[in-house]
């Protein structure tokens, strides 16, 4: 995001913006497709799916898993539905999403689920579990680039708690702080402001 602006300005984001936010459509769209769905039930689940990420889609790192999750899922539908699929590209996917996000994470609870799914699937149909086996090495193999970022980012939080020790700004950021007692806050000092800021996601 930085080089980008730093090369293209306030244009250049808005349009990284809009490229991330048409992928994800598109990439959604192509997950669904891979279904059995009728094209009514695909086109409601698209549009309540565009309506929610409307107030998510933010210039920050966010926007990448925003991506990469629909990605994932239609690379896996099509091998749920059609019986193959490139799912190697899941590799270069995880190794990519984990330098650009922690949201990765999801995309490796995705892949554990979906092999969990397959393995039982082919247990009870009394098949090998040769796919649940690939699926696994794969889920390993786009994990394994992300090790020394796991370590990294045990780091980076291990410095972030100093500083939030060191100089108490804890109480400060909302973000830090629990979701209900913060609300709960907010009603009551100031409940025109909260409600104003909430209309404004609407």
């Amino acid at each position: 995001m930085a080089v980008v602006y730093n090369h293209l300005g306030v244009v250049g984001l808005k349009l990284w913006k809009f490229t991330c936010v048409a992928a994800t459509i598109v990439l959604m769209a192509t997950g669904m497709a891979e279904t059995d769905a009728s094209l009514a039930i695909q086109l409601n689940t698209l549009a309540l799916a565009v309506l929610a990420m409307i107030p998510q889609n933010q210039f920050r790192p966010q926007i990448v898993t925003f991506m990469l999750l629909p990605a994932s899922l239609a690379l896996l539908s099509r091998d749920s539905y059609r019986g193959r699929a490139p799912l190697w590209l899941m590799i270069p996917i995880l190794a990519l999403w984990g330098n650009l996000h922690g949201g990765f994470i999801i995309g490796i609870a995705t892949l554990l689920v979906y092999t969990s799914v397959v393995g039982l699937q082919d247990l009870a149909a009394g098949r090998a579990a040769r796919r649940a086996l690939r699926l696994g090495l794969i889920t390993l193999a786009g994990n394994a680039g992300n090790f020394d970022l796991t370590v990294r980012n045990r780091c980076m939080v291990g410095g972030a708690q100093r500083i939030e020790r060191l100089y108490a700004v804890q109480p400060i950021i909302a973000d830090w702080q629990p979701l209900l007692p913060t609300i709960a806050f907010g009603l009551r000092t100031h409940p025109a402001r909260w409600f104003s800021s909430c209309s404004g996601y609407s």
